[in-house]
């Protein structure tokens, strides 16, 4: 690797190194911008940011790149490459785990600098006040600390927790004793170029035989591994501070009294989450602390996603920037909750309302909702303070007049079912448009029904799509379970344009009445893909409990339940991925089953098997009304005199050149007449992390004269 000298150092400008990858593309943006906006010294600041040679077209592309901002990119190939890493990244990543792979990144980074100081920042980083990047660097310079804790005083959460290990592993890296301090405390990541070099000579042979035999039971990272080195070799240099009792000292006991860290869950995040313990009004009690080490930035981690808090943070004197994995991106937005449906049940509706605000605590949301008249609308409104709600009795002729014109019934249906979905995609649009019509401009939308039981609360959800590297206001974000056959109806968040589509089904369902078939998941998956919709499948378990009581039997019961049955249960398909191609095929199969004069059960296909004259006899076969089918082989032909009849169905898949035995783990199958008029088979699996496809076109003649029959 190319080191350049620590006498050639340049004392008189300061690198960012930021690891990112295309799911932060924004993220990295906006701290461009805000550099660009509030750095008063930006000619002395050298950016390098690490990702993958694919997308720097695609970055350079977004940032439009000027000469007031000297942005490099540096391939996270060439770092594996100059580590003599001998993998792709993303095998990188899998063998070693996502902290490693991180870490790596940014001490690549940091081994380009060509500046004496540098500063590692995340990309979702965003500086919000007039700054000097060269006076940050000197305030730290002058004093340059180290926060730590005692890994004594944390608790039970700590040993054997992910920070514990990786402290070890660092220590291992090292040769050293790891010690009893844990160094993940505050982001102040300021790094001395020459010094990262010494470490990286130091452990070069021990991170050679990591990499060799690479584990993500093994993680590193890059600012403990650099703290550590510092206390074991250049003690002397820098003062070593310990944060639990300098924030003891200098915050009020009424706050600072909150910081156990013996206590969940500070025993396993500390001081790095600190946020997590103060309360919106109390942000200038802390001030004195901040302004005594002069700390620049502030990882943003409240339990309460609060815009006013984020306010109060902004006027603590040093602090010029945000640092936030998941909170961030929220607390500039602003979310409404729509409560569209009937909260009764079993004995009454008090049980889903405490539910609710308790699903909906530490989020800041505006509720708007939606519901028929029942006995418990006051007990709903003081409860949860909609800002605007219609309580209203059901329009019962205009919702039948459109019943009527249903053309393609789902069969065996339960009596009322058609006019109740109907209802309720009334009732979506009804609270929507309460949100259009109301003085404030929303970013995101969530649809509720007032009967879920759900495992996580709104903070939870929202965490779990940033920390995915999501938040997109294009997109629909929805559970992986009660997909039926189309798309959970159920429950969703998303960006106010694409939620305005999901939310306006009844009057798409009431313009295109007669020429859709008439599921409720179906109908709004049509709708969203006919719009261009994009949709996300998100970890987001609940219970339906409709009529059912809220206690520990009940929703036990239900959550065993639906997961047995094929419409309710968990689709296997990744989280946090845009799912629209696997959607397009399962709906058009549902389509191409159901849109039909005679029920269909199988489809016998006559499949090659590679051999002149030889064929396999495969079917398609559907139970109840789940459009997944089984793929299966009934007879093989090789060209002998005796082909083989299978006593049973014997799973396959479908390759260009004929059936496959089928592969392990849960698949889906879907069939459908392509718009060139061939019979298609499209095969999907999650395998290793992601989910493929396999399509077979198939020409008429091979397939059973039942199928034309219809």
């Amino acid at each position: 690797m190319n080191i350049i000298s620590d006498r050639l150092l340049d004392e008189s400008a300061v690198t960012l190194v930021v690891p990112t990858y295309e799911k932060h593309l924004k993220q990295f943006c906006d701290l461009i911008a805000s550099i660009r906006q509030h750095c008063v010294d930006k000619d002395k600041v050298k950016i390098i940011a690490i990702v993958e040679s694919k997308n720097i077209p695609l970055f350079e592309k977004e940032l439009l790149l000027g000469k007031d901002v000297d942005v490099s990119f540096l391939p996270t190939e060439q770092v594996l490459k100059d580590f003599s890493i001998a993998r792709t990244p993303k095998e990188f990543l899998e063998t070693s785990g996502k902290f490693t792979f991180q870490s790596m990144k940014k001490i690549g980074g940091l081994l380009k600098a060509t500046t004496k100081w540098s500063i590692v920042l995340d990309s979702e980083t965003i500086f919000f006040k007039k700054f000097s990047a060269m006076a940050l660097v000197r305030d730290y310079e002058r004093k340059k600390y180290v926060f730590y804790t005692r890994t004594s005083r944390r608790g039970q959460g700590w040993p054997g927790g992910l920070i514990d290990n990786v402290t070890r592993q660092c220590g291992n890296l090292l040769d050293v004793s790891s010690g009893d301090r844990c160094y993940m405390e505050l982001i102040i990541w300021f790094f001395e170029s020459g010094k990262i070099r010494e470490l990286v000579q130091r452990v070069s042979r021990n991170l050679r035989n990591l990499f060799d035999e690479p584990s993500v039971d093994k993680p590193i990272f890059e600012n403990i591994l650099y703290y550590l080195f510092i206390e074991k070799f250049h003690a002397d240099e820098y003062t070593f501070l310990d944060f639990e009792k300098e924030w003891k000292r200098l915050v009020p006991n009424e706050i600072a009294g909150r910081y156990d860290l013996g206590c969940a869950p500070l025993s396993y995040w500390g001081a790095d989450h600190v946020t997590y313990a103060i309360a919106p009004g109390e942000t200038g009690k802390i001030a004195p602390f901040f302004d005594e080490y002069q700390i620049p930035f502030l990882r943003v981690e409240p339990f309460i996603i609060s815009q006013s808090q984020l306010d109060e943070y902004k006027q603590l004197d040093s602090v010029v920037g945000f640092v936030s994995s998941a909170h961030l991106a929220w607390l500039n937005r602003k979310i409404a909750v729509c409560i569209s449906g009937e909260f009764k049940g079993y004995p009454g509706s008090l049980s889903r309302i405490r539910h609710m605000v308790g699903f909906l605590t530490g989020a800041e949301c505006d509720v708007y909702i939606h519901g028929w008249r029942n006995p418990d609308e006051a007990l709903i409104i003081n409860a949860l303070k909609p800002r605007k709600y219609i309580f209203e009795e059901t329009p019962t002729g205009k919702i039948k007049k459109i019943e009527e014109g249903i053309v393609y019934k789902e069969r065996n249906l339960k009596p009322g079912r058609d006019f109740g979905s109907l209802s309720m995609f009334y009732g979506m649009e009804q609270c929507f448009d309460l949100v259009k019509n109301s003085d404030v401009e929303y970013d995101f939308v969530l649809r509720i029904r007032p009967d879920l039981y759900i495992e996580s609360t709104l903070v939870d959800v929202l965490r779990g799509i940033t920390m995915a590297g999501d938040a997109d206001g294009d997109s629909v974000y929805v559970p992986r379970h009660y997909h039926s056959q189309g798309v959970n109806d159920q429950i969703a968040l998303g960006g106010i344009s694409a939620m305005g589509v999901y939310m306006k089904t009844y009057g798409f369902a009431a313009k295109s009445i007669d020429g859709l078939y008439f599921n409720p998941e179906s109908v709004l998956l049509r709708n969203l893909l006919n719009n261009g919709v994009n949709i996300v499948p998100v970890d987001l378990r609940y219970a339906l409990m409709r009529h059912d009581a809220y206690n520990v039997e009940s929703v036990a019961h239900v959550f065993a339940h639906q997961d047995q049955i094929w419409w309710s249960s968990v689709d296997d398909f990744p989280a946090y991925e845009s799912a629209n191609e696997f959607f397009e095929d399962k709906l058009k199969c549902v389509e191409f089953l159901c849109k039909r004069k005679q029920h269909i059960s199988d489809i016998f296909i006559y499949a090659n098997s590679g051999i002149r004259g030889a064929y396999n006899l495969c079917s398609i076969s559907w139970r109840e009304s789940n459009p997944s089918g089984d793929f299966t082989m009934l007879a093989h032909n090789d060209n002998s005199s005796s082909p083989v009849v299978y006593p049973t169905r014997q799973p396959v898949s479908l390759s260009k050149d004929g059936v496959i035995p089928a592969f392990p783990g849960r698949r889906y199958v879907f069939c459908y007449v392509s718009d060139e008029g061939k019979f298609t088979i499209a095969e999907w699996r999650h395998r290793e992390g992601k989910f493929t496809v396999s399509r077979v076109e198939i020409d008429a003649d091979a397939i059973s004269a039942s199928y034309w029959e219809n």
